[in-house]
């Protein structure tokens, strides 16, 4: 029969899922399975509480054809985190998802408030799950409180921060792993007059979950 659901999987028979006979499990896993008629395709995993998210191999970046508003979530493999059980699931190969920040919400692929995000401000993409459907959604609030999920939706898993401009738009940046870089050079200081040592604040270019930096000067010593 076509469809979906849980099966139990015989340990002393081969079953054909995802073309191949075997498959690798955790104690306490569950697997979520959809059959064509002939051949079982995994969906999703579940696992016990371990109580945290992981992505693996994020690849995201603003979309092509619309950078200001919409940003492209993609990775090999996604883990996400339920914060009210602490149990997990896991979403291999779940390809590009666009996330439209201009769709008001808590909606999935859009924003997880009403109101439009704050000129110069962060923002944190995030992957979500409702148990059949992985989705993505923006929000202003970082982890570990994680987004307001829409109605249906369990889980979560943070993709990256970003910046929005002045003017409420994205700037444009690349996710490789667990590096973020700007597409252009960002300016936190111009033309310095300081004859002394001083201080100069990253805090728009720096997000607050940020664990590291990496900083390129251009400087005019000339008199």
């Amino acid at each position: 029969n076509s469809g979906s659901g849980f099966i139990t999987i015989d340990p002393n028979a081969a079953e054909t899922v995802d073309g191949a006979t075997t498959l690798v499990l955790m104690p306490g896993d569950a697997i979520l399975l959809e059959c064509d008629g002939s051949n079982w395709k995994s969906m999703a995993r579940y696992r016990p509480a371990v109580g945290s998210y992981k992505v693996v191999g994020n690849d995201s970046k603003n979309n092509a054809a619309t950078p200001n508003t919409q940003f492209d979530l993609d990775a090999d493999q996604v883990v996400l985190f339920s914060p009210s059980d602490g149990t997990t699931v896991v979403r291999d190969n779940p390809g590009a998802i666009t996330n439209n920040i201009s769709t008001a919400g808590p909606a999935a692929n859009g924003r997880d408030q009403a109101g439009a995000f704050s000129a110069s401000s962060w923002i944190y993409f995030y992957w979500i799950w409702n148990g059949s459907t992985l989705a993505t959604i923006s929000s202003a609030t970082a982890p570990s409180t994680g987004p307001a999920l829409p109605t249906g939706y369990t889980h979560w898993a943070l993709c990256t921060s970003a910046r929005l401009d002045g003017g409420t738009l994205l700037l444009k940046i690349r996710v490789k792993g667990a590096l973020v870089s700007y597409e252009l050079q960002q300016n936190v200081l111009t033309n310095g007059t300081a004859t002394v040592e001083a201080t100069v604040s990253l805090s728009t270019v720096v997000p607050p979950n940020a664990l590291t930096v990496n900083v390129e000067a251009d400087l005019d010593i000339s008199s």
